[in-house]
Formats: C-alpha cells, structure tokens, sequence
C-alpha cells in the first residue's frame, strides 16, 4: 500500500523522541558513576553510540519478515 522509503521514515519519525531521549537517560545514569572523563567531548561521543545502538536495536526489532 506505501512505499518502504515512507513506512521507514514514519517509523524513524515516530521512534526518534523516545530513542533520543531513552539514551540520554540511560547515558546521564551510567555514564558518570562509572567514573568515565568527565569530559562534555567524550561524554556525547559516548552518547552518539549507545544512541546508535540502541536505534540499531529498536529498527531490528521493527523488520517484519
């Protein structure tokens, strides 16, 4: 009925709030107990991969086969 390109995008629009803000929880709650650098530099390039892991995650789960 669509077309891939746009159910991919509507998902990607719908689930990118809760992704963005599921990791910078996570990152805030465990990032700094965990006695990483409290360097802003190293602290969002930590945040880009657990953001990108949990979106590879989050698509994985959406594949319909």
């Amino acid at each position: 009925m669509y077309d891939q390109y746009s159910i991919t995008l509507a998902f990607l629009v719908a689930e990118l709030p809760f992704i963005l803000l599921q990791s910078m929880i996570f990152s805030v709650c465990f990032y700094f107990p965990l006695g990483f650098a409290a360097d802003a530099s190293k602290f969002f390039l930590f945040y880009f991969f657990v953001t990108m892991n949990v979106a590879l995650w989050v698509f994985v789960g959406q594949v319909r086969i």
